[in-house]
């Protein structure tokens, strides 16, 4: 039996501002700015790599909430919190990527189990892990 496949698009396109564009996904527009190198305008929206990191503790937080909801962990929280950096030589790759997790109404055992699901189960994680070094620092919150 083969396999379903899952599909996604985003749209971006160049409007008369300098350094931004108005991207959209699922007909729900939204700007994109460039970083200040690009044009020498500081952002005001945020930029592609700030969605992205954006999109990876966006996917870390839901995965997490819905396998907590599953367990009915009571008092369950969740907080990511994704920075990135890269070399100004080097500027088409992230030389790291590191998560802060703070898990609350868990033990840190399980609070590093909920994490685990997300790194199984999130493919912008893989994505990234697949690029550059990924950390993933977890703290429990009781």
């Amino acid at each position: 039996m083969a396999s379903q496949v899952e599909t996604a698009t985003a749209t971006a396109a160049t409007i008369d501002l300098p350094r931004r564009i108005m991207a959209s996904v699922r007909e729900r527009p939204f700007f994109i700015d460039g970083t200040a190198k690009r044009e020498g305008l500081l952002p005001e929206a945020p930029t592609a790599g700030e969605m992205f990191l954006a999109s990876l503790a966006g996917c870390a937080a839901i995965i997490v909430n819905s396998e907590a909801r599953r367990r009915a962990i009571p008092g369950f929280r969740a907080h990511f919190e994704a920075t990135c950096g890269r070399e100004a030589a080097v500027p088409n790759l992230f030389t790291f990527v590191h998560i802060e997790a703070r898990i609350e109404g868990t033990s840190q055992a399980e609070a590093e189990d909920l994490v685990r699901v997300f790194q199984d189960q999130c493919p912008i994680y893989a994505l990234a892990v697949a690029g550059t070094k990924v950390t993933i620092n977890v703290k429990a919150a009781g």
